[in-house]
């Protein structure tokens, strides 16, 4: 997992990358090469980013180094991670007056940062105001993130959500700016709603974009209602394999196997079931021993 926050360019690039789309990668990664060597503020994050995806430490502190000297905040973040155990407290300090001064140039993402930021100490009103700049000048993940502040509950007995409209209007900016969190929830407002065509688009949309393994579990359901069993497969496996990435969750080999049961697979199924044995995941033996028994016992019809 990494420890620092991805863009929306490099999370469409992992995501390109997974699904096989060279067209894609290879476009982007010269779009940053050149944007690195015209200078561009935000273009050495990226080259070193992509540097580090590829183990090569040193070419990413390079490229780092570089966007720091330039000005952009989140590569003063990466170089501190890169030495966190020698690089100085004073560091976050010296990050954080960063952000706030491309704030106050008018940036959007640095808007959006300040106002994560101020989250995370508990200045709610900061944290609202400042995303609501960033909102204003085309932040997709501020407008994200203005949706699920809006989207929580209210109260410790108030489980309605402080403004379900104004929520989903700051999720359908999120969306039509390109963020992939925003048509996750877009997919599952409008598959509420019965807009199963609309929700299926917003799934794909949000797996075209990001690298989360929800939006291909949520599209897997919706297709495997729909009858479609090899792509729902497909869509589940591409969910389990992307949440691998943050979590080895023993749940995930037993909802495959599940669903194969479903599916009427009992082969790969027992599979699914024996391989969870086999690393020593909680309760694998039971729900082997479950099936081996009488399959339909473990079948848990997925709702939508």
């Amino acid at each position: 997992m990494d420890p620092w926050t991805l863009d929306a360019e490099e999370t469409m690039w992992r995501s390109a990358a997974e699904l096989g789309d060279t067209a894609h990668t290879e476009r982007v990664e010269a779009e940053w090469l050149a944007a690195d060597a015209r200078g561009d503020l935000r273009g050495p994050r990226h080259v070193g980013w992509l540097c580090h995806e590829r183990g090569d430490v040193a070419g990413a502190e390079a490229a780092w180094q570089r966007g720091k000297e330039r000005g952009d905040p989140e590569c003063m973040t990466r170089l501190f991670w890169l030495d966190r155990e020698h690089a100085p407290k004073r560091v976050w300090a010296a990050i954080d007056r960063a952000w706030r001064a491309l704030d106050e140039a008018g940036d959007a993402e640095a808007a959006e940062r300040v106002g994560t930021m101020c989250r995370s100490r508990d200045d709610i009103a900061g944290a609202l105001a400042a995303w609501r700049r960033a909102d204003q000048r085309g932040s997709a993940e501020a407008a994200y993130r203005l949706g699920s502040y809006l989207s929580e509950e209210r109260g410790h007995d108030d489980f309605y959500p402080r403004d379900a409209k104004k929520a989903e209007k700051a999720y359908q900016r999120a969306d039509e700016r390109g963020s992939d969190a925003g048509a996750f929830w877009m997919a599952t407002i409008l598959e509420r709603r019965g807009d199963l065509a609309g929700a299926e688009a917003a799934y794909r949309r949000a797996i075209r974009r990001g690298t989360s393994g929800a939006p291909a579990r949520g599209l897997s359901l919706l297709l495997e209602h729909r009858g479609d069993w090899d792509e729902a497969e497909f869509m589940l496996r591409l969910g389990i394999r992307r949440d691998e990435r943050y979590t080895h969750d023993p749940n995930d080999l037993y909802e495959l196997g599940r669903f194969l049961i479903r599916r009427g697979d009992l082969e790969r199924a027992e599979t699914a079931f024996r391989v969870a044995v086999e690393r020593g995941y909680p309760s694998s033996q039971f729900l082997l021993n479950s099936f081996l028994e009488n399959p339909e016992k473990l079948v848990v019809r997925r709702r939508r």
